[in-house]
C-alpha cells in the first residue's frame, strides 16, 4: 500500500467518537459517481507472511439442523497454531463463513488470525466459519453467490427471533465443545459478519449475552428487511446488556432509494447504522465505529478487520514482568497440528499391540453405553468430524480395515438392536433417521423423538417440563444445599486439597441442586406406527441416560442425573409406566453407584459401585428377573470413567481415569482388560498406558469410553494423545509376543 493510500484511510477512521448527525435525502448521487471504494486495500495484517505460524482450517464439516427442520449448515474451524489442547481457547465466529475464509477475498481472516496471534496483540482463540443453512438440493454459498436467493439466509440471518441463536448456541456449540477446549467464558466469545450475516450475529448475542458478548459488524443490514430497523428503538427500550460492538459503515452504503427514486428511511442502510451506534452509545453500551465512503460489501470492512478484532479483544491478559521473557517474545507454535499420529504401534509398557481405526480427520467410539456394533458383531460404528462411519470388525489390525461414511455429516447415534440399521438425529427437533449399513439408505422415523427400543415400535424421550394441575405428584421437602467440600473432605478448607480435589469439588456443586431438589419430569412414549404418544412415569428426579432394554422392547433403564451421593440413581421401568423399580438402593452415607449399562441378553444391570465414594470400588450387576445383585471387587487403580462389558458378561473392559477422577488414583491411566474368574473375583491387565491422555472433558479432554468387540479381540477407545486430536483406536486383547 502506498504512503497516499494509507493515509487517506487513516482519515477515513473514526473510533468512538460524538455521534453523528444524519441527513437523509431523497435525491441520489450526481453521476457519473466516482470509485468510492478505491482506496481500500488489504494491508500486512492480512497477508500471509514468511515465519509467521500458520492455523489450520479444518472441514467442510456438515451439521443438521433442529432450529430449520430440513436444513443444513455447512461450517469449517481455524485452529491456530498456539492452540493447546489443555488450556481454554476464546473463540470467534464469522457468519458467511466463505467469505470470511477466502484467502483470495476482502478479509481473509486466517491470515490476520495468524499475524495478530503471533504478535499477542490476541488471545489464542478457534475461530469457526460458518455458512447459512441450506438444504441438501441447494447449492453451496460462494463468494460469488452468498444465497440470497438460493439458500435459507434471508430467514436466518435478517429474523429478529433466536431460532438462529439455536443454531449456534444449542447445535454448533455443543460439537466445538467436545471437539476442542474452549474457554465456557461469554466474556471471550465472539461473533460476527458482514451485510445480513452481522444483523445475525447481533441477534445471537442479543439473544444469549451469557453465551457471546463481542460483536463485529461490518455494513450491517439494521434495516427493514424482516424489522431489523426496530433494533434502535429496541436496544433504547431494554435494560443494557454486557455486549461489546464495533460497527464498519460506508456513506454510499445501500441509501433507501428506490428504483422509481423514492426514498424509504427504513432501508436506508447508513441512516441505520448510525441510529443504531447512537442508541447503543446512550445506553452505555461499550461501543465503537467508524464509517467510510464505501459502497455495500467489504471493501472497507475486510481491509480493517485487524483494528476491528485488536479492540473488540483489547483486555485479553497481559504480564508487565520485565523479566516475563514469554510475553515479551512472539507467540510460537505449542505444536506442529498436522504432523499425523501413529497408526499401529506396540505399547512399550503392556506389549499389547495399538491400532487407529479413524484417519486424519480424528473421530470417537460411542458413549459407552450406547450399542456400537451391528447384531451380528461384524460391523463397528463410529463418529467422525465428517459423518457416521464403520469398520469391518473382521479386518481391525489389517489393512482392509477402511474407513466408510454411511451417513455424512451425521454425528450420534447407535446401532439397531436386530436390524442392520444405525438410528440417528434427523433433520427435524428432536426427529430420529435410519441409514442401512449395507445399501446405505436412510429413512425417516416419522414419530420417532429420542430413542428407538429393540423391536422399534416404541421411542422415548424424557419431558423436562412436566406439569401436575391435579395435584397427583407432590413436590418432596426441600434439601438444604450443603457445600460439596463438607459433604467430600469433611474438616478440610479448600487450599488445602489439591488442585485435582478443588476441580473435583467445583464439579460437584454445580451439579448437587440437580440432584437435591429436582423438577418433576416424565417420559413420553410414542408408537412408530400410529403415532401415539403416552405420557407416564411422573417422578421428581433429572431424568438421564435412557436406555431401552436390548432384548425386552417394554423396558426401559434410567438414572436420576446429578451429584451420586445425594441420590438413589439407578432406576427401569416399563413402557406402560407400570413396575418403577430402584435397582440399587444406598445402604451408606456417600455411597455412590452410575454409570449404568445394560448387558447384551438385557438380563442384567450393571454399574458403578463405591462404598463408600472414592474408597471401596466394585462393578456390581442386579438380575431384572431376581433381584440379585453381583459385585466385583477392584482395586482403585483399575477403576475407569466408564466400564463395559462382552456379550457373555466374561470380560469387562474399564477406561481408567486421571487424579482429578473420582477415584483419585495416581496410577489409573490406563485401558485396563478385567477378567471374570471362576471364584468370582476379577483379574486386571493393563492394555493401553493413557498417561499423555487427557480425560478431563471441562479442560478440552474427551472420555475414553470403552467397548469389547463381539469376537472378544480388541478393546476399542477413544484416545486424545497429542495435538488436541481425538481418534478412535482398539487395542488387541492378545499380547503381541504371545502370538
Amino acid at each position: 500500500m502506498n504512503k497516499i493510500c494509507a493515509y487517506l484511510i487513516v482519515l477515513l477512521l473514526v473510533f468512538a467518537g460524538e455521534p453523528v448527525a444524519v441527513r437523509p435525502s431523497a435525491q441520489p448521487p450526481a453521476q457519473p459517481s466516482p470509485d468510492y471504494n478505491a482506496y481500500y486495500q488489504i494491508g500486512p495484517d492480512s497477508l500471509a507472511h514468511d515465519g509467521v505460524p500458520k492455523g489450520e482450517v479444518r472441514g467442510p464439516f456438515v451439521l443438521p439442523s433442529r432450529a430449520y427442520p430440513g436444513t443444513q449448515h455447512t461450517y469449517w474451524v481455524y485452529v491456530p497454531a498456539q492452540y493447546d489442547p489443555t488450556v481454554a481457547a476464546s473463540l470467534m465466529i464469522f457468519q458467511d463463513g466463505q467469505a470470511f475464509k477466502d484467502m483470495d477475498g476482502l478479509v481473509r481472516a486466517p491470515n490476520v488470525l495468524d499475524n495478530l496471534m503471533y504478535r499477542r496483540e490476541i488471545p489464542v482463540m478457534i475461530a469457526v466459519f460458518v455458512n447459512p443453512g441450506r438444504t441438501p438440493e441447494q447449492p453451496e454459498p460462494t463468494p460469488a453467490e452468498w444465497g440470497d436467493r438460493t439458500t435459507n439466509r434471508p430467514t436466518e440471518y435478517n429474523s429478529l427471533d433466536d431460532r438462529y441463536a439455536r443454531v449456534i448456541v444449542d447445535e454448533l456449540m455443543p460439537v466445538l465443545y467436545k471437539e476442542y477446549d474452549i474457554s465456557r467464558d461469554p466474556d471471550r466469545h465472539g461473533i460476527g459478519g458482514a451485510s445480513s450475516g452481522a444483523i445475525a450475529a447481533f441477534t445471537v448475542a442479543w439473544q444469549r449475552p451469557n453465551e457471546f458478548r463481542k460483536v463485529l459488524s461490518i455494513v450491517g443490514s439494521f434495516v427493514n428487511l424482516r424489522g431489523g430497523d426496530a433494533y434502535a428503538d429496541i436496544v433504547r427500550q431494554s435494560d443494557k446488556k454486557p455486549i461489546r460492538i464495533f460497527l464498519q459503515d460506508g456513506r454510499n452504503d445501500n441509501r433507501g432509494v428506490g428504483r422509481d427514486g423514492a426514498y424509504d428511511q427504513r432501508r436506508d442502510w447508513f441512516y441505520q447504522n448510525v441510529r443504531l451506534t447512537q442508541a447503543l452509545t446512550a445506553k452505555g453500551y461499550d461501543v465503537n465505529y467508524t464509517w467510510g465512503m464505501n459502497t455495500h460489501g467489504q471493501r472497507m470492512g475486510g481491509p480493517i478487520l485487524p483494528e476491528m478484532m485488536r479492540w473488540l479483544w483489547r483486555d485479553h491478559p497481559v504480564s508487565t514482568d520485565v523479566n516475563d521473557a514469554v510475553e515479551r517474545s512472539f507467540n510460537a507454535p505449542k505444536k506442529n497440528l498436522r504432523e499425523p499420529l501413529p497408526k499401529d504401534w506396540i505399547d512399550a509398557d503392556t506389549g499389547h499391540r495399538v491400532v487407529r481405526l479413524t484417519d486424519d480427520a480424528g473421530g470417537s467410539t460411542l458413549y459407552f453405553h450406547d450399542n456400537a456394533f451391528s447384531p451380528e458383531g461384524n460391523t463397528l460404528m463410529l463418529n467422525t468430524p465428517n459423518g457416521i462411519a464403520i469398520v469391518d470388525v473382521s479386518k481391525i489390525g489389517t489393512s482392509g480395515a477402511q474407513l466408510a461414511i454411511v451417513a455424512s455429516g451425521a454425528r450420534g447415534g447407535y446401532v439397531a438392536r436386530r436390524t442392520r440399521e444405525i438410528f440417528y438425529n434427523g433433520s427435524g427437533s428432536g426427529t430420529v433417521a435410519a441409514v442401512n449399513i449395507d445399501t446405505r439408505r436412510t429413512r425417516e422415523l416419522k414419530y420417532a423423538r429420542g430413542i428407538v427400543n429393540a423391536d422399534e415400535t416404541l421411542s422415548v424421550v424424557k419431558n423436562g417440563n412436566a406439569s401436575d394441575p391435579d395435584g397427583k405428584y407432590p413436590r418432596p421437602p426441600t434439601r438444604p444445599l450443603v457445600p460439596q467440600l463438607q459433604r467430600m473432605f469433611p474438616g478440610k478448607k479448600m487450599d488445602e486439597l489439591t488442585p485435582d480435589q478443588q476441580f473435583s469439588v467445583t464439579k460437584e456443586d454445580g451439579l448437587a441442586s440437580r440432584a437435591l431438589n429436582p423438577t418433576l419430569q416424565s417420559f413420553v412414549f410414542t408408537n412408530l406406527e400410529t403415532g401415539e404418544s403416552r405420557e407416564t412415569g411422573y417422578q421428581y428426579g433429572d431424568l438421564n441416560h435412557l436406555q431401552f432394554n436390548p432384548v425386552n422392547p417394554n423396558l426401559l433403564l434410567y438414572c436420576h442425573e446429578g451429584t451420586w451421593h445425594e441420590l438413589d440413581r439407578t432406576w427401569t421401568i416399563r413402557t406402560d409406566g407400570t413396575r418403577m423399580r430402584l435397582m440399587h438402593r444406598r445402604a451408606m452415607d456417600m455411597e455412590i453407584n452410575g454409570h449404568e449399562w445394560w448387558s447384551w441378553d438385557g438380563k442384567t444391570v450393571w454399574f458403578d459401585l463405591q462404598t463408600p465414594r472414592s474408597q471401596d470400588f466394585w462393578i456390581a450387576g442386579v438380575n431384572v428377573e431376581t433381584a440379585k445383585e453381583t459385585r466385583y471387587h477392584l482395586q482403585r487403580d483399575w477403576w475407569g470413567v466408564h466400564f463395559n462389558s462382552s456379550r457373555d458378561d466374561t470380560l469387562f473392559a474399564s477406561d481408567g481415569g486421571d487424579a482429578s477422577q473420582v477415584a483419585y488414583a495416581t496410577d489409573g491411566m490406563w485401558i485396563n482388560l478385567l477378567r471374570v474368574r471362576p471364584n468370582g473375583t476379577m483379574t486386571r491387565e493393563k492394555l493401553v498406558n493413557m498417561s499423555t491422555h487427557n480425560y478431563v472433558t471441562g479442560r478440552g479432554g474427551v472420555e475414553p469410553n470403552v467397548h469389547i468387540t463381539p469376537d472378544k479381540k480388541w478393546v476399542v477407545f477413544t484416545g486424545q494423545f497429542a495435538q488436541g486430536r481425538r481418534h478412535a483406536y482398539a487395542v488387541e486383547i492378545e499380547k503381541a509376543n504371545h502370538k
